[in-house]
């Protein structure tokens, strides 16, 4: 896997194949979050979307009744697509790294913190985010990830090893499958 500064300035500026329209599409998966969260991650909770892209899963959790919900993505024509997109949505969306903006969050600052393959692009030099990931999250944190690939852009884990050492109890756990790969759904409680 690259190093962290070779992939925010990938993800910052993605290729053809990983452009921001390519991102609009894909509520299968935004009804997929919502079905898998919707019983213990109420619409009043603050919720926190690390690499939320154009904002396609939070404009998902608007419609089905959360509002109290930010977005953190590196990539700034993803953001304003974005809003171009989805000029009503109720969200707020911070153009930065996960790295940069992750220690200025406060302690329990929100209810919810969940990942939709993002945290499999996180370099290993970078893991350090995940202690401040449970520090951050109140109740909650979720992780829809590819646990498998492994490659220059990819680096596979398992996130049960990773977040129940750190004081996270995995609740829930489910495969999904898309076309050309899998992704692993985890919930974890404090």
């Amino acid at each position: 896997m690259d190093n962290w500064e070779t992939l925010h300035d990938y993800w910052g500026h993605p290729g053809f194949d990983n452009a921001p329209e390519g991102y609009l599409d894909g509520g299968e998966k935004s009804r997929q979050l919502v079905g898998f969260i919707h019983e213990k991650v109420k619409p009043e909770h603050k919720i926190l979307e690390l690499g939320c892209n154009v904002g396609r899963n939070l404009k998902y959790l608007n419609i089905y009744g959360y509002n109290n919900l930010m977005g953190v993505e590196i990539n700034k024509d993803a953001i304003a697509l974005g809003w171009r997109s989805y000029p009503d949505l109720k969200a707020n969306m911070i153009c930065s790294s996960i790295e940069s903006i992750i220690k200025s969050l406060g302690d329990n600052s929100f209810d919810t913190i969940f990942t939709m393959a993002v945290l499999e692009h996180i370099a290993k030099e970078s893991e350090w985010i995940f202690p401040e990931m449970v520090r951050v999250a109140d109740k909650y944190i979720v992780t829809i990830e590819d646990e498998w690939s492994d490659s220059i852009r990819h680096c596979p884990r398992d996130y049960k090893k990773i977040f129940e050492p750190l004081g996270m109890r995995q609740t829930k756990e489910d495969k999904w499958d898309y076309v050309g790969y899998s992704v692993k759904a985890r919930m974890f409680e404090k």
